[in-house]
């Protein structure tokens, strides 16, 4: 199994709502950042704090580079990259909590590779 050194991610305030997207080497410790208001004032603002949709890479400028990409890419792709992965819009942080021992990767796979980018 290859490390992973991080994660893009992309939260949003409710099904097709606000919407965000993000970098961070530690996934759950950032997403708890933003359900908690300390991690940025438009996800506070907005009221963005469910986990819609997140990819590892073994690296973290790999995610960066990926966040800043679809940062780039029009809202109705952000909305179809979600839909696709995550087609009723769970928020995938309550999942990870409610199931033990679930890799914190495996719904990640937008494209059903299972490889880690």
């Amino acid at each position: 199994m290859q490390t992973i050194g991080g994660w893009t991610y992309i939260l949003a305030s409710e099904r097709e709502g606000a919407l965000y997207t993000g970098a961070t080497p530690d996934l759950v410790r950032r997403v708890q950042m933003h359900r908690q208001g300390l991690a940025s004032h438009y996800t506070r603002k907005q009221g963005i704090t469910r986990l819609v949709w997140y990819e590892p890479h073994q690296r973290l400028e790999g995610a960066a580079l990926r966040s800043d990409l679809i940062r780039h890419c029009r809202r109705q792709w952000k909305i179809d990259l979600v839909s696709r992965a995550n087609p009723e819009w769970l928020d995938l942080f309550e999942v990870m909590q409610m199931v033990p021992g679930l890799p914190v990767w495996s719904t990640a796979w937008s494209d059903g590779t299972g490889q880690v980018r």
